[in-house]
């Protein structure tokens, strides 16, 4: 405490000399109470890392062809009915955040790049932090984990490094002299000791830790089995007759999967030209007797070899030989003629120039590694007369099998387990035929071509399959299957005949390995007490489960002397896909015969899970309902007239939060920092200000519990009001405790600046229950309806941290101490955070999140709220946290009945630094009879986009980004240009671009309308702490600056035209019949020839996370209006209820000719 007090001291001192000062990250240790790290961030060691933030050797510089094809293929959803949710339950639950564990919905770590390990805490990665103590699933070195590691029949020590091995090849290790690491630290930060025989490998990186991949036996490397010439060093393989040996611990064994089994496995792939070769497997041992390789049945390695009497496989090309490895996941000829070796995401040098394991990378273009096709100026294994050869590479933790024959070839599978398990899968071809199999992110795919006739069958005859559904078994129609689906198999469905441990069907790991119910499973089901052996004639082979998963995929298919798995050929007239991408959003191509399967999903990529097949599926074997169109970008027209940005100010604290409050001043409320630019008058740091668009300063606030990610709404009573929050940081701030279910005040009168500078209010009012990220809504009456939030600010994707519930808060903002379960936000987990909410003029709410919405009422209780119409599904990407867009209800006027029309812009989906934006919008009318979104399109697609109206009836789009999601670290490209939407202008032609900002404004931005007719914009701390210089690891830090935007209206001279000296009769209006509370406006205008004067009541709601809570504008009708005269005097009257006007803070505007006055705050009663 007494380092973190110093530093703290010094930060101040450093902020108040004007000095850049960058936090550093205190000291932190697992057993310490709150790890002394944020929420949201796990201790590793000494350090704090984010949840979402990868280690510092993940490598984000793909290109956005390789970015796609990983994630399409590799993080895919099982569930069809989580086919609507990104970040729903996923295929196998594998991650896509380096997230795992019971902490985050039993998600494995799978290949994830940092590392297959799930630490104890919930993290993927590779040291001995993640795969030692405590480590629950992936190669673990410690019991947790013990099924998962591979272990050699003349040692105890892991298996852990990628070597190559041959008649001619042998593994030189570096002399190490030293002390041993007892912590895999080591090298000179570490008391110069040595890795010797730790677990996770024994290069001692330049940092200082213990490992095998080349960011430890790279650049740097102090110690051990390094890859400079001095440690290491790799001979080439030339042989006439060669055996090649592949084995990884943590590659096709899928051991992340969950797999587990009290006995080793011991697996080999092997091919041979000789006709005499046989081999034979059983439960314990496997041998070839072509192959001079053999391995035990107490080793678990998985080793996919191949022999040929004249020729070495070309799949090992690009290892470490006299060539130069990657240090930083760039090769190829575009970076000095490096190779991947052994890179963490994959040896396959891309055409592009980036290491990697998908077919992006290993496929068409590949300049080195594991690739499917010959690199350029190399050819393949050839084959005379009766002899055939085969290729094996493992792709994203499968096997991907090319065969080639000149005459016939039968060739058989099996696997062995100690459960005296097995599965066989027989393919035969005569004549000259071809057959090409390709396993990605863990699916398969096989593409056969054949000259002549090509047969492909599941050998029930010869061979049985392991728990193969039986024949009285009821088959599925829809995908579902198992226990949980009425006992149904999958039977010959499209997606794999394996039913999952959660109900569906497919092929992979994930289906088809650990809880497998039925089908090829990989291991005995979860219903069957035994498997039958099988045999065959011809080659054999022992596989482990992911090689085995291959297999199975290539018997899947019926008999047919021309079946192949790949789906109809489309027509030349169609485009097909070269990078996995599909559909509408990718210039309608089609999926074809893309490895990773036929189907385009809704999002515009290729598969075969029911993502990809089942609802909204574009092209190909689709067994789901059609994709709802969304329009891709459309391009814009610069606005005549854009406006302009200004830098005007700072804001004293990170702008999370804002509202404006009746004197006219802006509140920013942020969570606890371990800096911001004020202070209390107790010394400690201000976490709220309130700042003075006229004088362009900010004065501090305080408060009593953590407003992190709150909602909020002005109360009728004209006070504001934070809800919900975050938990306390003792560690850093011991006077804030828990916001969780905190409720704040802050009462700034109209009419007086006593209040002025005052913290906020909290008299010890909570909510019902814990909510981080809920949304608020002011009603007619004055209550405040509150919804959604998360319990506990962990997972989103965990349903047990969802609250999927509403409460009410009477007109003061006190809880009725009720909550009360909300389907809709059960059905839009886990996009149920900041839900979109606004006030219909029949007293009912709109409300929104994912991609559905329905019109609730909320009744005159606390617990009476129904729903009254469910509203058509909104295509495109989801709309809310954390890919949240910008939400508006239109201008409410007599004119158009004060009908309510709500659109919707932005979004994307998946929360994930490479996720593509959502160019679209659509714009719905909840009261219709019929309601329909009506779809237009952006320019360019956009997350945090906030959605401003304006005061000529406009839309004023800022903020956000054009790549990724909200969250710490996860946007990139920022949208710095602004954007104008006109709803009265034809569809298709409602776009312009504005001005354009210098600065980014990332996640935690805010935009609000001030008095003077102009949008103040503040914020972007998309850090967990705040950061103050860019950096190549921060490139966007926190920002303190205010801005300015002057809109089109108030600029090229029309702010010389705008309505002055407005006065009001009175500071408050009744709602109600014509006449009832009549308000008396006069003002002057500069010219007579004024022809349209409009008076307008503004409310901005409370601002946050791009969603601006109860926002609204309404024009009121009046009388008097002299057309021809400079001096006006208007009856203004009333807004007909508090539906259209619930009671609170309005400014009131008159506009003339579309150019407002300066506006003035009422009370709407």
């Amino acid at each position: 405490m007494l380092r973190l007090a110093y530093l703290l001291t010094a930060a101040a001192s450093l902020a108040s000399a004007n000095i850049n000062f960058t936090w550093v990250q205190p000291s932190c240790s697992p057993t310490d109470t709150y790890n002394k790290c944020l929420r949201g961030q796990h201790c590793e060691g000494t350090k704090c890392y984010a949840n979402i933030e990868m280690p510092a050797e993940h490598n984000w510089n793909h290109e956005a062809l390789e970015k796609r094809e990983y994630l399409a293929a590799g993080f895919r959803l099982a569930p069809a009915q989580h086919a609507h949710f990104r970040l729903g339950k996923r295929q196998g639950l594998v991650t896509t955040d380096g997230s795992c564990g019971t902490q985050h919905g039993g998600k494995v770590c799978g290949n994830w790049a940092s590392g297959s390990c799930c630490s104890k805490y919930g993290y993927c990665g590779k040291t001995s932090a993640y795969c030692g103590d405590g480590c629950q699933s992936g190669p673990c070195l410690t019991a947790q984990g013990a099924s998962s590691k591979s272990t050699t029949s003349s040692s105890s020590s892991t298996v852990r490094a990628l070597s190559l091995t041959s008649s001619t090849i042998s593994s030189v290790s570096a002399v190490q002299t030293g002390v041993p690491t007892k912590d895999g630290s080591c090298g000179k930060q570490n008391g110069n000791t040595i890795c010797g025989s730790w677990p996770s490998g024994n290069c001692c990186s330049e940092w200082g830790y213990c490992g095998k991949t080349d960011v430890y036996c790279g650049t740097g490397c102090q110690s051990g089995n390094c890859l400079n010439a001095q440690s290491a060093s790799y001979a080439g393989a030339s042989s006439t007759s060669s055996a090649s040996t592949l084995s990884s611990s943590s590659a096709p064994s899928n051991s992340a999967a969950g797999a587990s089994s009290s006995s080793t496995t011991s697996s080999s792939r092997s091919s041979s030209s000789s006709s005499s070769s046989s081999s034979s497997s059983s439960s314990s041992s496997s041998s070839s007797s072509s192959s001079s390789s053999s391995s035990s049945s107490s080793s678990s390695s998985s080793s996919p070899s191949s022999s040929s009497s004249s020729s070495s496989s070309p799949a090992a090309t690009g290892l470490p030989g006299t060539q130069k490895v990657t240090t930083d996941g760039k090769c190829g000829a575009a970076n000095g003629g490096t190779v991947c070796g052994n890179w963490a995401l994959g040896n396959c040098c891309s055409s592009y120039g980036y290491c990697g394991n998908t077919a992006a990378h290993c496929g068409s273009g590949c300049q080195s590694g594991n690739c499917v096709n010959p690199p350029a100026g190399q050819s393949s294994s050839s084959a005379n007369g009766a002899a055939a050869t085969s290729s094996s590479s493992a792709i994203g933790g499968n096997t991907a099998v090319v065969a080639t024959s000149s005459s016939s070839m039968a060739s058989s599978s099996s696997m062995a387990t100690s459960s005296s398990m097995a599965t066989s899968s027989s393919m035969a071809s005569s004549s000259s035929s071809s057959s090409s199999s390709s396993a990605i992110g863990g699916n398969t795919a096989i593409v056969a071509t054949s000259s002549s006739s090509t047969a492909s069958s599941s050998s029930s005859s010869s061979s049985s399959s392991a728990a193969a559904s039986t024949p009285s078994a009821k088959s599925t129609v829809d995908g579902s299957c198992g226990k949980q689906n009425g006992n149904t198999v999958c039977g010959n469905w499209p997606s794999g005949n394996c039913c999952s441990a959660y109900g569906y069907c497919g092929t992979g790991a994930t289906y088809c390995g650990d809880g497998c119910q039925s089908g090829n499973c990989a291991y005995p089901p979860l219903s069957a007490a035994s498997a039958s052996s099988s045999s065959s004639s011809s080659s054999s082979s022992s596989m482990s489960s992911s090689q085995a998963t291959t297999m199975s995929t290539a018997s899947r298919s019926s008999s047919s002397s021309t079946s192949s798995i790949a789906s109809s050929t489309p027509s030349p007239s169609v485009q097909v896909t070269k990078d996995g991408s599909c559909g509408q959003q990718y210039g309608e191509t089609v999926c074809g015969n893309w490895a990773a399967g036929n189907c385009c999903s809704m999002y515009g990529y290729c598969g075969n899970g029911a993502a990809h097949c089942g609802d909204g599926c574009q092209s190909g074997n689709c067994t789901g309902p059609p994709h709802l169109p969304a329009p891709g970008p459309k391009a814009a027209p610069a606005n005549a007239n854009p406006g302009s940005f200004k830098i005007v100010g700072e804001s004293g604290v990170p702008a999370m939060h804002c509202g404006l409050l009746p004197n006219g001043k802006v509140f920013f409320l942020d969570k606890v920092e371990s800096f911001t630019q004020l202070k209390l008058p107790n010394g400690d740091w201000a976490y709220s200000s309130e700042y003075d668009p006229e004088t362009n300063t900010a004065v501090p606030l305080s408060y009593k519990t953590n407003s992190f990610c709150s909602g909020g709404a002005p109360l009728a009573n004209g006070r504001f009001m934070s809800i919900g929050g975050n938990a306390p940081l003792p560690w850093l701030a011991p006077d804030v405790g828990d916001g969780f279910d905190g409720i704040r005040y802050l009462t700034r009168p109209l009419d007086n600046s006593s209040m002025d500078g005052q913290g906020w209010d909290e008299p010890g009012n909570k909510l019902s229950s814990p909510r981080w990220y809920p949304s608020a809504q002011t009603l007619p009456d004055g209550r405040v309806f509150v919804a959604s939030g998360s319990l506990n600010g962990l997972a989103p994707e965990n349903a047990s941290n969802n609250n999927p519930t509403y409460e009410m808060l009477d007109r003061n903002g006190v809880s009725s101490g009720q909550f009360v379960k909300m389907d809709l936000l059960e059905r839009a987990q886990p996009y149920y955070m900041y839900p979109f909410i606004h006030l219909l003029n029949d007293g009912n709410l709109f409300i929104f999140a994912a991609q559905i919405s329905q019109i609730f009422s909320v009744g005159s209780g606390a617990t009476t709220g129904t729903v009254v119409k469910e509203m058509p599904e909104l295509p495109g990407d989801y709309r809310t946290y954390p890919n949240t867009g910008g939400s508006v209800m239109l201008p409410l006027s007599k004119a158009n009945g004060y009908t309510p029309d709500i659109l919707i812009c932005g979004g994307g989906p998946y929360q994930d630094v490479t996720a593509p934006t959502e160019p679209s919008c659509g714009r719905i009318k909840p009261l219709d009879a019929n309601p329909k979104w009506e779809m237009d399109a952006m320019p360019d697609g956009r997350v945090m986009t906030e959605g401003v109206l304006m005061l000529d009836g406009t839309v004023f789009f800022v903020n956000g980004a054009h790549q990724g999601a909200q969250g710490f670290g996860v946007a990139d490209k920022p949208a710095f240009t602004s954007l104008l939407y006109d709803p009265a202008q034809p569809l298709g032609q409602r776009f312009t671009t504005a001005a354009t900002s210098t600065i980014p404004r990332m996640y935690h931005s805010v935009s609000i309308m001030l008095e003077d007719a102009t949008v103040l914009i503040a914020g972007s701390n998309p850090v967990q702490q705040p950061i103050l210089e860019v950096s190549a690891d921060t490139p966007f830090a926190t920002e303190f600056r205010v801005e300015r935007y002057t809109p089109p209206y108030l600029s090229n001279g029309k702010q010389n035209l705008r309505p002055l000296n407005m006065t009001l009769s009175g500071t408050n209006m009744t709602p109600g019949p014509a006449g009832s509370s009549v308000l008396n406006v006069r003002f002057g205008l500069p010219s007579a020839t004024v022809k349209d004067v409009k008076v307008a009541l503004y409310y901005n709601g409370y601002v946050t996370h791009s969603v601006h809570m109860g926002h609204r504008m309404v024009y009121l009708e009046h009388t008097g209006f002299a057309v021809g005269k400079t001096a006006q005097n208007l009856m203004v009257q009333p807004p007909p209820s508090n539906n259209i006007t619930p009671p609170g803070y309005y400014i009131l505007f008159v506009i003339a000719d579309g150019i407002p006055s300066v506006g003035q705050q009422i009370m709407i009663n």
